[in-house]
């Protein structure tokens, strides 16, 4: 019988952790015809403004502009908007190799 292995889950957060620059900076805030830097400063001053945490003012701020810029905000969509993100160098690799990694240690 082959011994059961532990689950170890590794989260990753993309922006400027994997990619070079927020993930909405590549594809989503110049669909919606709005530069990164006004994008930016416009949710960082509500989150101001409402004593709002800045992740749910810039989250508020997307579904805003996507709504009045007539953008779909469904899965599907968000999944083709990432095709456009840049990785930093090795990442893409990193994955095989932590788990060719996880595989060495199951066996011993």
């Amino acid at each position: 019988m082959r011994k059961r292995r532990p689950v170890i889950a590794l989260m990753y957060d993309f922006d400027k952790t994997l990619c070079t620059k927020d993930m909405q900076e590549y594809t989503f805030i110049p669909n919606i015809g709005m530069k990164a830097k006004d994008f930016w400063s416009e949710s960082n001053l509500l989150a101001k403004n409402k004593k709002m945490d800045k992740i749910l003012a810039y989250m508020y701020v997307m579904l805003d502009k996507a709504h009045a810029a007539k953008q779909s905000i469904r899965r599907e969509e968000f999944v083709k908007l990432g095709k456009n993100l840049e990785f930093f160098p090795g990442v893409e690799e990193w994955f095989q190799r932590i788990n060719l990694i996880g595989d060495d240690l199951g066996e011993k």
